[in-house]
């Protein structure tokens, strides 16, 4: 899910989680963002994504990311 681009907003973002409805959300293009502003958009994103029955992964920066299955 990018969470902010050029191209994107937070709207837009929150908007394409309900329109797409994946099964699982996780944060992508977010560098631009300070601390603050990665939660605040994190935050809006999964509490859409839980009011549909997505599943949020979080991405923690350094660590190893398996987004399908259990890793490895």
């Amino acid at each position: 899910m990018p969470l902010l681009g050029p191209w994107n907003s937070l709207r837009g973002a929150v908007d394409f989680v309900a329109a797409v409805a994946p099964r699982r959300v996780f944060p992508i293009h977010d560098v631009h963002l300070s601390t603050t502003g990665y939660a605040l958009f994190w935050n809006l994103i999964t509490k859409s994504a839980d009011a549909a029955g997505i599943e949020s992964l979080e991405v923690v920066q350094g660590e190893p990311f398996f987004p399908i299955g259990s890793g490895g």
